[in-house]
């Protein structure tokens, strides 16, 4: 749907230019847009077909090469809610597990504090 692609592309324009500094990055941003659009709502074997059109684009069209393969969608994770400042937030790469966790980890224990 059309729709749907207009989605990936708007949420690339959320991103900063300093956040995709290389084609590598504008790709994997690419990727990771794609999948949060598109491949959560496939089912298991749909997903994997999904993921094998994916990774044939970004080696035949994006000529991509690196460590980074399609089937490690997992490791793909961007958002802005790293800062705890809504006026600071910037969509970028969380790529920094320790980071990632440490975030996590605090929005959950202030939940629980304004929960009980």
């Amino acid at each position: 749907c059309l729709r749907d692609a207009a989605s990936v592309f708007h949420s690339m324009t959320r991103v900063r230019p300093r956040a995709v500094p290389s084609p590598k990055d504008l790709a994997i941003l690419w990727s990771h847009e794609c999948l949060r659009v598109f491949c959560d709502r496939l089912v298991e074997e749909d997903t994997e077909e999904f993921l094998n059109v994916l990774s044939d684009l970004l080696r035949t069209q994006v000529k991509f090469t690196g460590k980074w393969k399609p089937n490690q969608h997992v490791a793909l994770r961007w958002g802005s809610f790293l800062n705890r400042d809504p006026s600071a937030r910037e969509y970028q790469n969380l790529e920094d597990e320790d980071a990632l966790k440490t975030a996590l980890l605090d929005y959950l224990e202030e939940h629980d504090l304004t929960v009980q």
